[in-house]
């Protein structure tokens, strides 16, 4: 991951960020859930990722997604995103899930902790 030195109005935020990393939410995620879409710059759990950095950042809708995260570098680093997708890859990625990736999503979420 590169370094970053640049300034963020959601920089509490990134300790959410480390604790998602060090906890490994991401990677249990990654391995549970799989929507059914062609990769061509974003994974459709990267498209997720991007999608809750704007919800934890005061984003109402993925309309702002451009606008809150794509243009918060600091906020993509501090949650391992080098770039952040477009909103409207965003919201296809959404109507390809499923019933079964949400109760996928919600395993991955509510498993217990590695390690405690």
């Amino acid at each position: 991951m590169e370094k970053y030195t640049g300034f963020s109005g959601h920089a509490s935020l990134a300790t959410v960020g480390m604790w998602m990393k060090e906890n490994q939410i991401w990677d249990r995620i990654e391995a549970r859930v799989q929507i059914a879409q062609k990769v061509i710059k974003h994974t459709p759990t990267d498209k997720m990722k991007d999608l809750l950095i704007n919800i934890l950042g005061g984003g109402h809708g993925i309309v702002e997604v451009n606008n809150r995260i794509r243009v918060d570098k600091a906020m993509q680093l501090a949650f391992e995103r080098s770039a952040c997708a477009e909103q409207s890859t965003i919201s296809e990625t959404l109507n390809a899930s499923t019933g079964e990736n949400v109760l996928e999503f919600a395993g991955a979420l509510f498993s217990p902790l590695r390690g405690r």
